[in-house]
């Protein structure tokens, strides 16, 4: 279900803590911060589905949200993950259309909520807002090219390197959540294949898997575990 949004104003201090929102003229950013409030995001939250218009965009502070797609098989496949520092819906906020994949909150945290704003509000207000979010649409279309180059091409150690990627860029999160089911749906892989490929990572040095959990030991060497395929 979709997380029911309960708004608190938000300051322009807390509008600081965001890098696309620090540096942005000062009436613009007034007039940005305004229209922001501060919300807790939490795990499994729906910020949107595949195919709906985004009420919001949220300014991530530590939260993390993945995008995903359903396969052939109806199941729900991870694109990829956007921590802090980053906003989601950009590009479906940029090309005024719906959004192509779901948006799900994996990891909780502190976001900064904005009612998805008009062209003309970024046009003729926010001008400097909406060339940072072409810049993050442009980013979003990105990952999601390299997520589709990955299901292509990419062998299941690299994938799953991948994902525990771009969970750590996303959350700086030593321990990530490691279910090998869940993360053999996130994926598309089937469980065996996920143990055999967490089990090779942990040779390398760059992880240590325990019950449940993912201890990321080396962010550097599962980086470059993960090939060409980590989104940048």
């Amino acid at each position: 279900m979709r997380q029911p949004f309960q708004p608190e104003p938000a300051t322009a201090g807390a509008a600081a803590l965001h890098p696309l929102l620090g540096n942005l003229a000062t009436v613009e950013r007034a007039a940005v911060v305004r229209r922001l409030r501060l919300v807790r995001l939490e795990t499994g939250a729906v910020l949107a589905a595949a195919g709906a218009a985004p009420g919001h965009l949220h300014f991530l502070i530590d939260a993390a949200v993945a995008l995903r797609t359903q396969n052939a098989q109806a199941c729900a496949l991870e694109l990829a993950v956007v921590g802090r520092g980053r906003v989601t819906a950009a590009l479906a906020t940029i090309t005024a259309a719906p959004s192509a994949h779901a948006l799900v909150v994996v990891h909780p945290g502190a976001a900064l909520a904005m009612r998805r704003p008009s062209p003309t509000f970024l046009a003729r207000i926010a001008p400097g807002l909406q060339a940072r979010l072409r810049e993050a649409a442009a980013r979003e279309v990105r990952a999601i090219t390299t997520a589709v180059l990955r299901q292509a091409g990419a062998s299941a150690r690299e994938r799953v390197a991948a994902h525990l990627a771009e969970m750590w860029m996303a959350t700086e999160a030593r321990l990530l959540s490691g279910h090998h089911d869940a993360i053999a749906r996130q994926l598309g892989l089937r469980r065996a294949t996920v143990t055999v490929a967490l089990q090779e990572l942990e040779q390398a040095h760059a992880v240590r898997a325990r019950r449940g959990l993912v201890e990321i030991v080396d962010p550097v060497t599962l980086e470059r575990e993960a090939g060409p395929y980590l989104a940048a």
